[in-house]
């Protein structure tokens, strides 16, 4: 067991995560709301609001690509076929 593990080369031979690819939206929306709110805050005096803000800039993101996913999934789907039909 441990020469297998020895041998997973992690950069190389990445693990197939594939289809759990929107299990890890939330954590990079979090994050990627936390720098942003992190660098963007004047002041240290009110870190509820810090939180709020998070949260809410954490659900607008996971909102928008749900969005545009259902708008390409639309897209591709329904107007495309439309607009250039396959011979």
């Amino acid at each position: 067991m441990l020469s297998s593990f020895l041998a997973w080369r992690p950069f190389l031979d990445p693990l197939s995560l594939n289809a759990y690819w929107w299990a890890f939206l939330v954590p990079l929306a979090l994050g990627v709301s936390v720098s942003y709110r992190a660098v963007r805050m004047k002041d240290l005096s009110s870190l509820r609001a810090f939180a709020r803000q998070v949260l809410v800039m954490t659900w607008q993101i996971v909102a928008a690509m749900v969005m545009l996913g259902a708008g390409v999934f639309v897209f591709l789907e329904y107007v495309l076929p439309r607009i250039a039909p396959m011979p």
